[in-house]
């Protein structure tokens, strides 16, 4: 698989009509929403392909977190944050938003102040 990183974000994807809430939300108004979780683009290949791995493989239970991941994120908080020493916080970092999602009660907006 070649891992590349660079992808052409020139090329739109038309999602009116598609059950997106980013498009369908808004349809008949003027409005054009510019949210940035929801993109317009495909996914990079280097991102379907590893999906494809997973579906193919067909098991999808808990994974552990490889070290490879757990440096990135510790680089990330180093480098964003100044956040030093969080490589042993590194494996619950990577599941959190998982976890916070699932202890957050349903309909309740909560802000995070990590």
């Amino acid at each position: 698989m070649k891992k590349d990183i660079c992808f052409d974000f020139s090329i739109a994807v038309e999602r009116r009509n598609t059950a997106s809430m980013k498009w369908d939300k808004y349809k008949g108004r003027d409005i054009i929403p510019l949210w940035v979780a929801d993109m317009d683009f495909c996914s990079p290949p280097v991102i379907t392909e590893a999906l494809h791995q997973r579906i193919d493989h067909g098991v999808f239970g808990y994974t552990i977190a490889p070290e490879s991941l757990k440096n990135v994120v510790a680089e990330r908080l180093q480098t964003d944050y100044g956040w030093a020493g969080v490589p042993a916080f590194s494996d619950r970092a990577c599941k959190f938003p998982t976890q916070h999602h699932q202890s957050t009660p349903c309909g309740k907006r909560q802000s995070l102040d990590l």
